[in-house]
């Protein structure tokens, strides 16, 4: 080999001790935790008052009330990184349910972005990640939060907004709105939401579910909202209903299914605008109105 090849051979490489895995969800996101260490009484005091406010704003859109509570792009930035890291804590386990003593490791680890200011506030940590998790899901195109009652109840139902409107009502309002006038605000514009779909919300129930038997028996909390739906309610929970079981029916459809169902909602389309042009053109003023059918009314 002569000069020139050595020159342009690659260095040899030093052997690197392979370390044995670990799989923890805190060894794998210790790098998170150690971002977001701080130390000093003037940070912490300012991380209680930038959660509060964040809190403030997302009932004040929840609920459209104005507060006069605004989110600036530093706080966005700081939630969106809490935000991050509880979804990045959802799949880190290899897409695994992480145990409950994990989960609770890495929220201690993360204690001066959600543990420390909760305590103070003294609303239940799992109350915060819920509404943080939803501010960051419920956005439009530019990145607006567009609030979360009404998506709740259109993706997820009329339980999961219940459990809101019993959160929001029972804790975090009472403890984040010190004025009178701005609670009974915010109050006032909550239950205009909660008698839009419900007559009555009795109020949270438990019980407990054991499963196997002697040490290895397991017990689990169960908890639920009891309610009575308004007749809007009760309409809009048929037409979930309706719509899933739709949907159940047509998964497993091939694309040439689909292809002829799009083909015949444009021809649908065309036929009806045309229909609609030739209408306008015999009245005067009188407006012919459109009905768009459902998806799945067309055969």
């Amino acid at each position: 080999m002569d000069g020139s090849q050595q020159d342009m051979a690659p260095p040899p490489y030093s052997p690197v001790d392979d370390a044995a895995p670990d799989d923890s969800v805190i060894s794998r996101l210790e790098n998170i935790v150690d971002a977001i260490e701080t130390d000093t009484d003037e940070v912490r005091s300012n991380l209680v008052k930038q959660l509060k406010n964040f809190l403030l704003f997302v009932l004040s859109v929840d609920y459209q009330c104005n507060t006069s509570t605004s989110l600036s792009n530093i706080d966005r930035d700081h939630f969106a990184i809490i935000n991050n890291t509880l979804l990045r804590l959802r799949t880190v386990n290899n897409h695994q349910p992480i145990p409950a003593e994990e989960r609770a490791e890495f929220c201690a680890g993360m204690g001066n972005f959600l543990e420390e200011p909760c305590k103070v506030l003294a609303i239940p940590m799992e109350h915060v990640v819920k509404t943080i998790l939803d501010y960051f899901k419920y956005q439009n195109h530019t990145g607006a939060y567009q609030g979360s009652v009404h998506e709740l109840y259109r993706s997820c139902g009329a339980d999961t907004l219940a459990q809101k409107i019993m959160r929001d009502s029972q804790v975090l309002i009472p403890r984040l709105v010190s004025s009178t006038g701005m609670a009974d605000e915010m109050c006032d514009a909550l239950y205009r939401v909660s008698d839009k779909y419900f007559k009555h919300i009795a109020g949270t129930e438990s019980s407990i579910i054991g499963s196997g038997s002697g040490k290895g028996k397991v017990c689990t909390v169960v908890q639920s909202v009891k309610y009575t739906l308004s007749e809007h309610g009760e309409a809009y929970e048929a037409a979930r209903a309706r719509t899933e079981a739709k949907r159940r029916q047509q998964r497993g459809l091939s694309s040439k299914h689909w292809a002829s169902r799009l083909t015949a909602c444009l021809k649908w389309t065309t036929d009806k605008s045309g229909q609609r042009h030739e209408d306008a053109s015999r009245q005067d003023s009188q407006d012919v109105e459109l009905h768009i059918p459902d998806f799945y009314e067309m055969a």
